[in-house]
């Protein structure tokens, strides 16, 4: 199971390096500097409580979104029966 995870996210870093080299430098610069700022705001944010509350409901629901909109749910479910195990690695 653990090399099928490996093999999994060293697939999805190719994916990864290929979607980079499509979009070209300009936008890969602009994609740095957003998730630089973004990491530092949430950063920021997290220092109250009431910000770290706001925080995690934003991404959380982010991170809904993104699982909702995915198109392999039906390739993962063939692929494993712990498909379930391989979305959280990917995510986490």
């Amino acid at each position: 199971m653990l090399q099928l995870i490996i093999k999994l996210l060293k697939f999805r870093l190719i994916q990864l390096i290929q979607e980079l080299k499509g979009i070209g430098l300009f936008y890969n610069i602009v994609a740095l500097f957003s998730f630089i700022f973004l990491t530092y705001f949430t950063y920021l944010k997290c220092q109250t409580i009431d910000g770290s509350w706001k925080a995690i409901t934003v991404f959380s629901i982010i991170l809904f979104y993104i699982h909702y909109i995915r198109n392999d749910h039906q390739f993962l479910n063939i692929l494993t029966d712990k498909s379930w195990l391989i979305i959280s690695i990917e995510y986490f």
